[in-house]
């Protein structure tokens, strides 16, 4: 049996390894000249952990990426903590590495490595999907690519994330919705000291704003003998029309942080300005459907989500861990009914993921004092057992 993977980010790259290990012949496309992931950080919970090890790359990543010492929630721009909890906290729920955060290129890097020599091309942008009908039903597919090649095969998997060209083609022309909110993202390295070692938290205004920030320490970069200070992941977003654009990113996100709490704007303000990333915040409404004959949605391409979970990556690595389980010694009229049952078995929890992470989206970002006032109150008085059971509902192995 003989598969093609469109879109070599986290999803399609799991896919195609689970995939391979399932005993397929695997063949993965990826519009991008090479092999790298736009973005800045990225955390995985244990839940995206467990997927991985199915697959058989969790000691890779895990060698890629770190476990923060603590991790809190803050109110009044970070001036008070509501909620604090440390590593054994979570791994006292969720076991060793409860969650781990990483620079999300040199996560890809060390998926990719989990593939098998040859599986992966480079520069090839999907144009066409030509389903193809065998004894009066769908048996497979055929991918067409803007410089000609056609390839064809018993399965067609779209890894191909929020803005799939598979999803567009052959499932809802519909473009994807705004959350109300934009975001700046970056990476940058602060003096040891300057910054808690291991830390990981988000920020939330003083009520009336809506401003949140997210600071998260990375692992030291590659290859480096002797770390240079702390490496972090940041993240600042505040509701705003959609396309908005300033002409300093950097300046603008330190705007959104006057009067704010250090290290925040030390750790903003240490990354290269032209390094400072901005996006708009997106999800779509689940679909009723990722199958359309021998063609899958997987990940971003069939349910993506607002980040507030930190549950994207994770959910995607989830689909492709069930993808590999589903489809391992199935023969070739047992495809559809296997991958019928693994998307009936995925999609009440990636709806429940979009659903909460707007909800919580909505809560951090809340623009009314009032509300604002309501809702600090009540996760600082909440009880460190309810705040844990919300935070780890999603993030339990399954």
């Amino acid at each position: 049996m003989r598969a093609i993977v469109i879109g070599a980010g986290i999803g399609g790259l799991c896919a195609a390894a689970g995939l391979c290990h399932a005993g397929w012949e695997v063949r993965l496309f990826e519009r991008a000249p090479a092999l790298g992931e736009v973005g800045a950080g990225i955390s995985l919970w244990a839940n995206g952990l467990a997927a991985l090890a199915t697959l058989g790359l969790r000691e890779g990543v895990l060698d890629a990426a770190r476990v923060p010492t603590v991790c809190e929630f803050r109110s009044d721009r970070g001036h008070r903590t509501l909620q604090a909890f440390r590593s054994d906290d979570l791994a006292a729920i969720l076991g060793p590495s409860p969650i781990v955060v990483a620079h999300r290129a040199e996560l890809v890097a060390a998926l990719a490595r989990g593939l098998p020599p040859g599986v992966a091309k480079f520069g090839m942008t999907l144009a066409a999907v030509e389903p193809l009908a065998g004894n009066g039903e769908r048996r497979g597919a055929t991918a067409i690519f803007a410089d000609g090649t056609r390839e064809t095969a018993d399965l067609l998997v779209s890894a191909d994330g929020l803005l799939s060209t598979v999803r567009r083609l052959c499932f809802s022309p519909d473009p994807p919705r705004y959350a109300g909110y934009t975001c700046w993202r970056g990476i940058s390295t602060v003096p040891s000291g300057a910054a808690p070692a291991g830390y990981i938290a988000e920020w939330w205004s003083r009520g009336g704003a809506g401003t949140r920030v997210g600071l998260c320490a990375l692992p030291p970069a590659p290859g480096e003998s002797a770390p240079r200070g702390e490496r972090f992941y940041w993240w600042v977003t505040t509701p705003a029309p959609p396309g908005g654009r300033a002409p300093d990113e950097q300046r603008e996100a330190l705007r959104l942080l006057d009067g704010w709490a250090e290290p925040a704007r030390a750790i903003v303000g240490a990354t290269p300005p032209d390094a400072v990333l901005r996006n708009d915040i997106c999800d779509r409404p689940p679909l009723r459907t990722w199958r359309r004959g021998r063609v899958l949605l997987l990940g971003d391409a069939a349910h993506p989500t607002t980040p507030n979970l930190g549950q994207g990556a994770g959910m995607a690595i989830e689909d492709a861990a069930a993808l590999a389980r589903g489809l391992a010694g199935a023969g070739p009229d047992e495809v559809e009914p296997r991958l019928d049952a693994m998307v009936a078995g995925r999609r009440g929890r990636t709806s429940g993921v979009t659903a909460a992470s707007n909800r919580l989206g909505w809560l951090g970002g809340l623009r009314s004092p009032v509300l604002g006032l309501i809702r600090d109150r009540a996760f600082a008085l909440a009880p460190r057992g309810v705040s844990l059971a919300m935070m780890m509902r999603y993030a339990r192995p399954v």
